[in-house]
């Protein structure tokens, strides 16, 4: 390694409009007191993130394709039992539908014990309503259009109860339906091919492993999933059992809002349809937050949403490795206390405006978590834009940015304990030979720990580095290696280190 040139602690201010270098010397640490050139080679702090996401993916990628091939057999399962439905209704010993006498109002278990018989007396635009707890046995199909199934407004204990092992859902199929004001005990519900569904004020606790999903929308699209309460007492290693709600890769324009989903074993949320909206939602204990893992969603947009405390994995995890650019927008989003190499985790195009993720230092799985990790891939139009965000406290850095031009505007990286060896706080890096460039401009990473190095470029060109604060960092505060045509304006740097 080259030897860093010294200079006494001290402020040096990069001119307007030029570029200015001042190296500095000051003792690269690390917790283990290993010798810096058996650092390097060891590792390059967070130029690591690309392995690690690849790696990260390989790893997932085996629990993916059983979640796959069980959602395959959900819905091979839901179809088949639509269709038997069908066949049944349809038999001319059979009373025709049509010829039913209707009911605008029904009352279960007053008017008819079972939920499925409800239904089938049931008019178009009626109302069916739960008294107490109603005992399930089997799949319940819901094929009368704009029908409401509720539990009375003041009753709070209006219960779907199903004790079997078979992972029982009622299934909607036709447009229009509403679910509300309800409890489910082992119980899921599946949106399956239908449209312009409410699912509203429901609560919903699952021990059940023959469910998928206990919410699941089977590409279906304008549905409403609002205040829902899911709980599981299945807390395993990662099994592909165990979604708090699930929208497939061809369910779109969907929202959803304030729900709370806790102890899931596979994840909270995960989300893999194009352009739905995810609003004021909460993950709590956990195995992975909120997902999208097929590299099919574009134009998803979370809000408000919060990823604390995963047992085994990260918050947000957001992959593309296909040849598509897609993009995901997070805003106002919290991911803290998490356990994987980073608590936001985004390969392909993102937005994050105003989000935190901080004080993800559990080290429980390997990992020595950070906070932000967008990863480009080179597909083209690939776009990380990271504003007003804060990476604080992390076990490693702060935000890094690999192999994807970028904006990098407003965010705060301080007191991050950065333990691997060389470690960015906000760090770029370029390691897939494509150039790689953009704005870093008035972003703060001061009083960051161990192997900290403030703002660290590797291999960026013709960029803009504007107003930016670095200062306090433990190894040296500003570094740039094997850049060129970077301009630096108006930054305030206490410590500059080169050739890292």
């Amino acid at each position: 390694m080259k030897t860093l040139l010294k200079t006494k602690f001290a402020i040096a201010l990069l001119t307007t409009g030029s570029i200015c270098i001042i190296s500095c010397q000051k003792d690269i640490k690390n917790l283990n007191n290993t010798p810096l050139q058996l650092v390097q080679k060891k590792s390059n702090g967070m130029a690591d993130l690309k392995a690690n996401a690849i790696n990260y993916r390989a790893s997932s990628e085996k629990s993916h394709q059983l979640l796959l091939a069980n959602q395959k057999i959900a819905k091979q399962n839901i179809e088949k039992f639509t269709l038997d439905r069908k066949q049944l209704l349809n038999k001319p010993e059979l009373i025709s539908r049509q010829d039913l006498k209707r009911k605008s109002v029904i009352h279960v278990p007053e008017d008819y014990s079972t939920l499925q018989e409800a239904v089938d007396k049931s008019m178009d635009g009626g109302k069916i309503i739960i008294d107490g707890t109603v005992l399930q046995i089997g799949n319940v199909i819901v094929d009368v259009p704009n029908l409401t199934i509720q539990g009375e407004e003041e009753e709070k204990s209006a219960t779907i109860n199903d004790n079997s092992s078979a992972g029982d859902n009622l299934i909607v199929t036709v447009p229009g339906v509403t679910i509300k004001n309800l409890k489910l005990l082992n119980f899921g519900i599946v949106i399956n091919n239908a449209n312009s569904e409410t699912l509203i004020n429901l609560n919903a606790s699952n021990s059940n492993p023959g469910i998928l999903s206990v919410i699941a929308l089977f590409g279906s699209n304008n549905n409403i999933v609002k205040n829902c309460r899911i709980s599981y007492s299945i807390l395993g290693s990662g099994g592909t059992s165990g979604i708090g709600i699930l929208l497939d890769d061809f369910s779109n324009n969907n929202e959803v809002a304030d729900c709370k989903v806790s102890n899931t074993q596979f994840t909270a949320f995960e989300i893999e349809g194009s352009n739905n909206r995810i609003k004021n939602c909460e993950a709590v204990n956990f195995y992975r937050g909120f997902i999208s893992f097929d590299g099919v969603s574009t134009g998803n947009v979370y809000t408000g949403c919060v990823a604390n405390h995963s047992y085994a994995d990260a918050g947000f995890v957001f992959f593309n490795f296909s040849p598509n650019n897609t993009m995901v927008t997070l805003k106002s989003c919290t991911a803290n206390d998490n356990v994987a190499f980073s608590s936001i985790i985004i390969v392909g195009s993102v937005k994050i405006d105003d989000c935190i993720a901080s004080f993800n230092t559990r080290n429980i799985v390997g990992n020595i978590p950070g906070g932000i990790a967008v990863i480009g891939i080179g597909t083209p139009g690939e776009f990380a834009d990271i504003s007003n965000s804060t990476a604080n406290s992390n076990a490693l850095g702060g935000i890094g940015v690999v192999d994807i031009n970028f904006s990098v505007t407003n965010n705060t990286c301080n007191k991050n304990l950065c333990l691997d060896p060389l470690s960015g706080v906000l760090a770029f890096f370029q390691n897939n030979g494509v150039p790689m460039s953009g704005t870093i401009k008035g972003n703060v990473a001061n009083y960051n720990l161990n192997n900290a190095i403030g703002t660290y470029l590797s291999g960026i060109t013709n960029s803009s580095v504007i107003n930016n604060e670095s200062l306090h960092n433990a190894v040296c505060d500003f570094n740039q290696t094997n850049c060129s045509g970077n301009t630096l304006t108006n930054n305030k740097f206490g410590t500059i280190c080169t050739d890292l």
